[in-house]
Order: C-alpha cells, then structure tokens, then sequence
C-alpha cells in the first residue's frame, strides 16, 4: 500500500468541500438510480467513509471504517490505482470471499482518487444490491467526480503551502513594522514626469499624464508648443545649458531645476535628459521628478509625530476605588468624562457600573472581576461599554484587590483606559498590512527588492517570479547581474545613483529565464531595514512600446490598402456630408472622382424621404446608436436607383464626430440568394424521388392484386354463363377494386407532385395514414409490423402537408433499413411504431410524433452527423445521404424540433415535435 498523504485527518478537509462532494453523490445516484455510493480515503490500513449517499448497508455510514481486505472491491481500486467495475460478483470467483458479496453488494463501480503528490487519498464508489450494466456514461461521470475531488484536494494543499508562507511573514513585530515602511515606500515613490521635445526648437512632442498633473496643463495645451512660450523656466537658460552640455556629449542626471506650474506655483524637480533620434528628427526625453512633494510629504509627516507626542502627554486614566462590603464605587472625573455620565446619572455601585458594560461583554466583564475577588487571576482586561448618548467605547481596565487578615476581598482600586482610538488605529496597522501584501506581493506590477550594496535580490512578488520565470527561492538567489545583461560598472553606477537621490528612473533590459531580453523601464526608492540598504524597485516591460510607432504606422498603412481595395463600399460622414470614399464606393454611385462625393449631404442618395436617413446618422455622429445594419435604396450619379446593405458606427475622423458607412450592393447576393432556394428545391426533389423508388416496387405490387382482381371478374363476366345477379356482383367487385387502385395512385401522385411554397390547415392523422397507405406493402413484404397510436380529435395543423409527409416517408424508410440490417428475415421484435400525442409548453399546443425501432442504433461517434448533407451510412446504391438534412431543414422551416434517442445495437427512436399553429400568415 502507498504512504499516506501527511493530510491524513479528515478534519483537513473542510465542510464546505465535503459538502460539495455529497452534493455529486447525490446527483448520481439520482441520475443512475443506485442505492449507494461513497467517498472513502485511507486511514491507517483501513479507509474512512468521508461522505455517503443512500441507505444500504448501515456499515458505511460516514465516519465509519472500512476493513481494506484483499478481496474486497475497494482494496483492488486501491492497490491498482485503477477503476473497477463489476456487473455481477456472483459470476466470478475471485469475489467469493469478498466482505461486499457477504452484504449482498453484487455490483460495483469504483474510481481511485489522488493527492496532488501521487499518493493514493482513496476512492469514490458505488455499489447495487442486484446485477446492474452501468453504461459508459455512469463510469465517465464518476471519474469526472473523482477528478474535480483530486482538483480541491490541490487547492486544499495549495492553500496550506500559503498559509505556511503567510505564518512565515508574520514572524515578529519588527518585520511588520518593516513592512509598513516598505508599504509605505510603494505608496509615496512616485513615476517620474516624461516630456518629448524636439531638440532644434523646443517644441513639445509629447508629455504624460504625470508631467501633466505635475504643472497643471492638458496634453492639448502642452503638444505643439514650446516650453518658453507656456513660461514653464523660472530660469529661461535652463534649456540652453542643458542643450548645450547635450552637444558636448555631457550626461544630464539628477538636474535640479525650479519650474513653474500652470497656476504659477513653484516646483523644484530633478530631471534627466537624454538625446534619442526618432524618425531622423533629434529629440529630447526628459524625465522630472517633483521634490518639492517630497519635502512637503516630509513636514507633513514631522507634524503628524508631533501631534502624535502632544495626544500621548494628554492621554489620562480614569480612576476608580470600590468599596466591595458597602458596595459603593468611587470614580474620578476622568471616569465621568470615559463614560460620559454624571454623579447622578451614574449612582455609585457595582451594578450601576455593569449597566453601562456592552451587553455581549458583560457576562466576561462580571466573571473576570469575580476571578480577582478569588485570587484566580489578577485583574487585567478588557470590554466595550455604552455611553448615555449610545456610542460604544473600548476600555482596558487594571486593578488590585485589597483582602483583610483573613483574606477576604474587602477593596478594589484600579485604572480604566479609553483604547477606542488604539483599537482603531490597531485596526488601520492591520489593514495596512494587508494592503501591502495586496500591493506588493499580489499586484500585477512586476516588483522586487534589491541590496544596494551587494546588488543581491532579496524579495520579489508573484508577478516577478512569473514574469522572470524563477520561483521565489530561485529569483531571491540571484543579483542584478543574473538579470541585467549590461555591464557590471554601468550597473553599478545605476545602483549608486538610486542610493545617493533616494528616487530614480531609467530604462534598460533584463534577461528572463528563457532567456530572453526584454526591455525594461525602472522606477525604485530607497528602503532602510535593519541598517540595510535597500531598493524597491517596481519594472514595467516597454519592449512592445518600442516598437508601436512602427506598428501604428503599419497599421494605418494596412487600414488604408484594406478601405482602398475593399469589395464594398466604404465612406466617411461627418456634418452630414460625405468626407472620404474609396475607390467600390466611387464605382457604386457612378462618380468619376472623387470630389463628385467628397462634400456632397449623404441623405440626398436616398430614394424616398430622406429625413430618416439625416435622423439616423445624427445617432449615429451622437453616439446614440452603435453597429447597425439596414437595406436601403441609393441613387447613382446617372439616376439609376440600386438596392444596397447598409452598415454603419460612430467614427471620429479629422477631429469631428461622424459614421464610418459601409455600402455593398445587394444585386449579385440576391441572384445568389434565388439560385440557392431553386437548388434546395432540386435536393428535396431529388430525395423524394428516391423515397417514391423506394415506394416503387411496393406500389406496383399493391396495384397488381386489385388488377388481377378486375381481370379475373371481367373473364368470368365475358363467359356468358354468368347470371344477372352474378354480373351485379362481379361489377360491384370490379368497382371496388379499381377505386383501391385510384386510392393508391392518388396518394403516390400527392406525395411526388412539387408541392407550392404555401400552407394550410390539415389533419395530421390523415398526413399520417397517407404516408403509412404508401409504405404499408413494402413493410409487409420485408415482414415488418407496424402498430399505429394516432387518438381521435386532434386539432388540424398550420403546415405544408407534403412536406411533413416527405419527412415521414423519411424517418419510416430509415427505420424499415435499420429493422432489415438486423433482422434480415422475420423476427417477433421487428416492428415500426408510430405515435403522435399533443402537449402543451410555453404556452402554446405542439404535436409530437415519434418513429421508433428495434433495429442497429446509431453509433454515438455518428451521431452529430446524421443532418449533415450527403453525409450516410448505407452503399452508394442505396441513398444519397440527403433525407435527413433536408427533413431537417423542413422542420425547422414549420420552426418544430427533429432529434433522435437511440442505443447502438438496440434502438432507435426519431422524434419530431410541431407548433400546431407555426405562426405563418396565410
């Protein structure tokens, strides 16, 4: 037997999970219809019903144990590591000895379940008190089961590993109050403002959202000017000497400059400059920090300590003194202002006192104060009480017990502390705690922090690991030269300058475990812990951003070949008149350039009132109206009207809102769309041609007994020896066999004349008796029985009577050439029942007619096939694999339902459910 999983106690296994087991036994057994199953995982040597569904036998109820014998049907699933199924034990020996045969338990069906590791848990299973063929279904369904246990199981593994992770995180006071510093640090490090400048004029390229927040100006106001002509230089040959000492080849980092913001404020920021070439333009990037924040954030944070000190020295401790013989309790003025009352609101006793305790802490509060009076325990605790105008406070109470020579209690004299606003502020630490961990180490930022002096990584979050492709064992092994494929003296300098600014920014690459190089921009702070210092550093991968430039060129360059070599029309509407065409929509109206669109109103293109065209495309240019689709009618240049699809969507183009409107003309799709119906008219033609060949023999040996009939009483009339009376009857007989001829050629002519595309009510017992009246003879001949269930007074049907016929005809043949695939000759079980019932659903009646058979089934691989066209089973010579996907579409056409239910080797049941009115409009 395996090791037991270190999981071994089924207390590990939450509630919760137990209960979302049962609720699998129990759906199973509802949809098997067993008397029992269970989840059992090993004990010891023996294994532990964890849940059960059923009743049969007491021995497994839950929590009981179960003896793993070696004949027992769960000892085989255990030591195999496989499922088992038995239909009935008493036909092999190898159960005669088995615990599960002695109860009466003849079938089984059982599934080895897993931990994570590979170690065998245990088993889910089920047992039958009779002989049972569980079908594949019941066997895929119960491993499925004990596949999603295995999954929980991982999770429940999963979720111990992060608790063991988080206990490790919390290991002392100091490193948590690390970490609020390091939260902190994440919190007040900000991104560095980017402004793109061109170097030769100062003009600005573009800015970010930090440099615009930073001085108060929208990127509209920034792009397309200089920064002299905003007055953003408190010191106007600030940019000269930085362009300057650029030319010179002299490196920009950390300049301090004083700037002003949009509203005249004074800002002091370190900036970097750098000198880049985008498109042969030389430009400048230059990246500020706001130090004049960081200043202000730093009295901000001395004043909050001070009033911090100031609250502390004001802090007081109410006093109290109770005089436990004479019950009387003194409190000081401190103690009326903790508990909000009055001398004579409070009374001066100890139930006076216990009055005021919070309901939920007075039964504690009573007791601990009893426990002192005892000398169980000294008086130290803590409750909650209620002031007279309701509000609930936190006290922390001390005090001592004064006893007599003999011991017992007669004072006691204490402190109450009002520790409201610690447990508020205890409640905040806790918070902030897990906001960190929610910051750093669950944020989808890529974060980790680095040893400044000796370069070593020493903690990264979970999207580091994944992003570098290291585990946190792994990635905390490393240093920033495992990771940054630059040289070791540049790196270092980097290194040194985010020490000595505090702050920093910059761009680089990092190497990932693949392999690969990506770039990379930077944004870290330092961090002081245990006289360390440290870099939180935050990285976010730019490597796509290089190249979007060049994608968003390339895009466009696409866009524009795509609008240009379209095969519809595609135009633009701003204002209400037309303001791009490509080439189709120039060939659609007609025009000869394009300026005989460009500027034209694009409602007078339309036949009829162009009102609604203009109402139309102001929701559109409003945003009142997302993708639509419409047919319309436009005028071409020369007059000629044409028939087009009309799609559009709200499209801002050169600044103004407007449509992008796609035209395609409807002409050619129409054509298509009728030689589509006629080829579909050909295909039902063409299979109920081959249902009448069918037919053909049957019908011909049906009209030839009425035939021979009318020949035979024709001679004997012809004979002249015949009585009056004998020719009457002989005429009568002659009459009567010829109108059965005309009966079945009438029927075989309804069923092959092409039927219009029009409906009518009918009956569908006589659509029923006159499909069966042309198969009946073929049927008795391959000696088939055919039993009918059609009952009195149903309503008639809204249908196309010959087309439900056809697909009757259909379904019937289907089932005759199953019924002879199996039993080529006769047999009791070859039959053909069909019925037909009414129900109601939703509100509205339906018929539902069923074909069934006891022939071959449908294999299950097959069955999702069975509508597709030409798709059949049979030789070539026997069908054309039509029948079902035009039946198909007929039905859905009269917007009924075809499936089918069927066993492979057994049976087959056709099902076609009609609207008994389909809603056609006559």
């Amino acid at each position: 037997m395996n090791a037991v999983h270190p999981h071994e106690d089924d207390r590990d296994i939450e509630s919760s999970m137990q209960n979302k087991w049962q609720k699998y036994l129990d759906l199973f057994l509802e949809m098997i219809d067993i008397p029992m199953a269970l989840i059992a995982h090993i004990n010891q040597a023996d294994l532990k019903v964890l849940v059960r569904s059923g009743h049969e036998p007491e021995i497994y109820r839950k929590d009981g144990i179960l003896p793993l014998t070696r004949s027992s049907y769960s000892k085989v699933v255990i030591d195999t590591r496989e499922s088992l199924t038995i239909s009935n034990a008493n036909l092999n020996q190898r159960w005669k000895d088995s615990p599960d045969l002695a109860l009466g338990l003849v079938a089984f069906i059982g599934f080895p379940i897993f931990w994570p590791s590979g170690e065998i848990f245990g088993t889910i299973c089920a047992w039958d008190l009779h002989e049972r063929q569980f079908p594949s279904w019941s066997g895929k369904l119960l491993g499925h089961y004990a596949e999603i246990i295995q999954e929980d199981l991982a999770r429940m593994d999963a979720q111990a590993d992060l608790k063991k992770v988080l206990a490790e995180q919390v290991e002392n006071k100091r490193m948590l109050r690390e970490s609020e510093e390091r939260f902190k640090m994440v919190f007040e490090t900000s991104p560095a403002g980017i402004l793109l400048t061109s170097l030769d004029d100062g003009i600005i390229i573009d800015a970010n959202e930090t440099y615009q927040h930073l001085f108060g100006y929208s990127h509209q106001e920034l792009v397309g000017t200089t920064a002299s002509e905003i007055n953003i230089y408190l010191n106007v040959k600030d940019r000269s000497q930085v362009v300057e000492k650029l030319r010179k080849g002299e490196p920009i980092r950390n300049y301090e400059m004083n700037l002003r913001t949009k509203t005249g404020e004074i800002r002091i920021v370190h900036g970097t400059v750098q000198r880049i070439n985008i498109g042969g333009r030389d430009c400048l990037v230059t990246s500020v920090y706001d130090m004049t924040s960081v200043k202000k954030l730093k009295n901000e944070i001395q004043l909050l300590n001070e009033r911090y000190a100031l609250a502390i020295r004001a802090a007081q401790a109410g006093i109290w003194d109770w005089d436990i013989a004479n019950d009387v309790l003194h409190w000081d003025d401190q103690m009326y202002k903790i508990y909000d009352a009055s001398r004579e609101q409070f009374g001066g006793a100890y139930d006076a006192w216990l009055a005021r305790v919070h309901p939920d802490d007075l039964a504690k509060s009573d007791l601990e104060t009893k426990r002192a009076m005892r000398g169980e325990k000294e008086y130290n605790t803590e409750f909650r009480i209620q002031t007279a105008n309701g509000s609930t406070r936190f006290i922390k109470a001390y005090g001592d017990v004064i006893r007599d020579s003999a011991g017992k209690p007669v004072r006691m004299v204490g402190i109450n502390f009002d520790i409201t606003e610690r447990n508020r502020v205890r409640e905040k630490l806790i918070a902030s705690e897990t906001r960190y961990r929610e910051i750093f180490h669950n944020n989808a930022a890529v974060q980790i922090v680095i040893d400044a002096q000796n370069s070593s990584i020493v903690d990264a979050n979970q999207a580091a690991c994944k992003y570098y492709g290291y585990s946190l064992d792994e990635i905390k092994k490393k240093t920033v030269f495992d990771i940054n494929p630059n040289s070791k003296a540049y790196i270092l300098e980097i290194l040194g300058n985010s020490r000595k600014r505090g702050t920093n920014h910059f761009i680089t690459q990092h190497i990932r475990a693949d392999h690969s190089i990506r770039d990379v921009e930077l944004f870290n702070g330092t961090v002081s812990i245990d006289g360390r210092d440290l870099l939180h550093v935050i990285i976010y991968d730019i490597t796509e951003r290089t190249k979007a430039i060049d994608d968003l060129q390339e895009s466009e360059r696409r866009f524009r070949l795509f609008v240009e070599n379209a095969p519809d029309g595609i135009l633009v509407e701003t204002n209400d008149q037309i303001d791009y065409v490509n080439q189709k929509t120039m060939e659609l109206f007609r025009a000869n350039k394009q300026t005989d669109l460009i500027g034209k109103n694009f409602a007078d293109h339309f036949v009829g009132d162009n009102s609604s065209i203009e109402t139309y495309i102001h929701k559109l240019n409003t945003g009142l109206l997302q993708k639509t689709l419409s047919e319309e009618t436009v005028i071409r240049l020369d007059g000629e009207h044409v028939d087009v699809e009309l799609s559009a969507v709200s499209f801002f183009y050169n600044g103004k809102d407007g449509a992008l409107i796609y035209l395609r003309d409807m002409t050619e799709r129409r054509e298509f769309e009728k030689v589509k119906l006629d080829m579909e008219f050909q295909l039902s033609q063409k299979q109920k041609l081959e249902s009448i060949g069918t037919l053909a023999g049957g019908v011909a040996h049906e009209i030839n007994n009425p035939i021979n009939g009318i020949i035979n009483y024709a001679e004997l009339i012809s004979d002249g020896s015949t009585s009056t009376e004998q020719i009457h009857d002989y005429s009568q007989e002659i009459m009567r066999e010829g109108k059965r001829i005309a009966e079945i050629v009438r029927n075989l002519l309804s069923f092959a004349r092409q039927e219009k595309q029009t409906h009518s009510p009918a009956q569908i017992s006589d659509i029923i008796n006159q499909t069966v009246s042309l198969v009946r003879v073929m049927l008795r001949h391959d000696q088939i029985t055919l039993r009918l269930d059609i009952p009195d007074g149903l309503p008639s049907i809204k249908c196309r009577s010959q087309q439900i016929q056809q697909v009757l005809m259909n379904l019937i043949t289907n089932a005759r050439d199953a019924l002879n695939s199996r039993y080529p000759g006769y047999h009791e079980n070859k039959i053909i029942k069909i019925n037909c019932m009414k129900f109601e659903r939703d509100g509205r009646r339906w018929f539902k007619i069923t074909v069934q058979d006891n022939g071959t089934g449908i294999a299950e691989d097959l069955l999702g096939r069975i509508f597709d066209p030409f798709f059949t089973t049979k030789p070539r010579d026997e069908g054309t694999g039509l029948g079902l996907s035009i039946s198909h579409g007929i039905v859905k056409d009269h917007h009924g339902e075809l499936c089918f239910e069927t066993k492979q080797g057994e049976c087959t049941k056709a099902i076609l459910v009609l609207p008994v009115d389909n809603g056609w409009t006559t």
